[in-house]
């Protein structure tokens, strides 16, 4: 199933948080970032879905670059933009 991580005008700031159901056994799925100029776009994944327990912990990191890659999946996923010049188009998507 493909998920919708981040898909804007990039800002520094942190996606919503999407929900990536049903992960079993290797929980691993696809990252495809396209990344249409200089933007930090780093993918954050935890638990559970609560501020208080548990920290978003980076998993993957791309940096002013197109990419897609295999990634390590976590029930909850966000995209972080840490950095970015002008206000570059930034599409980022999970294939779990």
């Amino acid at each position: 199933m493909l998920h919708e991580l981040y898909d804007k005008a990039a800002a520094v700031e942190a996606g919503s948080t999407v929900n990536i159901p049903s992960i079993k056994g290797n929980p691993t799925g696809l990252l495809q970032v396209k990344n249409a100029g200089a933007a930090t776009v780093v993918l954050q994944g935890r638990l559970i879905d609560d501020d208080t327990k548990a920290d978003w912990e980076t998993i993957y990191t791309v940096q002013d670059a197109d990419e897609l890659r295999s990634v390590s999946l976590c029930p909850f996923m966000r995209v972080n933009i840490t950095a970015q010049s002008g206000t570059p188009a930034v599409s980022v998507y999970v294939h779990a």
